[in-house]
């Protein structure tokens, strides 16, 4: 009699994690960078509009940038992860993320500010 490991054969791993895994991990972690950096800036607001001096609907439109910025990337970006895979376009999109948050320390403009949270 044999035993029941004899007849398994190696396979790669589910494309479907395990919550405890690893990758799971991983993933659940880029997300949260992701987020992170996208609400970072928000409670420097009013330092800018102090500092710039731009009024309140100035900066109302700089949060619906951001918006349309994701609805952007939404409509002509939302396959491409199905593509080429989800780390592929994660990674990058971290990267961009944090070029962003670069220039928001280097925002001396309200244009600066456009262009950091697009």
């Amino acid at each position: 009699m044999g035993s029941a490991e004899e007849g398994r054969t190696e396979t790669s791993a589910s494309p479907l994690a395990p919550p405890g895994s690893a990758a799971m991990l991983t993933a659940s972690t880029e997300y949260v960078v992701v987020y992170l950096i996208a609400a970072l800036p928000s409670p420097l607001y009013p330092q800018y509009q102090q500092s710039v001096h731009f009024g309140g609907v100035v900066l109302t439109l700089v949060y619906a940038v951001y918006v349309l910025g994701n609805l952007v990337a939404l409509l002509w970006l939302g396959r491409l992860p199905d593509q080429v895979g989800r780390k592929a376009v994660m990674l990058p999109a971290i990267g961009l993320g944090a070029l962003g948050a670069l220039l928001f320390v280097f925002a001396g403009s309200v244009a600066w500010l456009f262009a950091a949270r697009f």
